[in-house]
């Protein structure tokens, strides 16, 4: 967990960034591409600070599985 310290306060931020119009061979690199591109969208709003970005994803026999937008619909996606 980040902590406040030396004047630094951590907070989250939505990168708003499209995730349909990235690709990349393989799960890894695609999480890499995307926590990349997040990272740069929300630092292109900021005058300084440090910028972590992130991305997960499921990997199933080699098929990329990102974040359901409804709990029934990831258990579709599953089936």
């Amino acid at each position: 967990m980040l902590r406040a310290g030396r004047g630094r306060f951590p907070r989250s931020s939505s990168a708003g960034v499209d995730e349909d119009i990235y690709s990349a061979p393989s799960t890894g690199e695609l999480t890499q591409v995307l926590a990349s591109a997040k990272a740069s969208a929300v630092a292109s709003r900021l005058n300084d600070g440090l910028v972590i970005g992130c991305d997960s994803m499921l990997d199933l026999d080699g098929r990329a599985y990102g974040k359901p937008a409804s709990p029934a619909r990831g258990g579709g996606a599953l089936a």
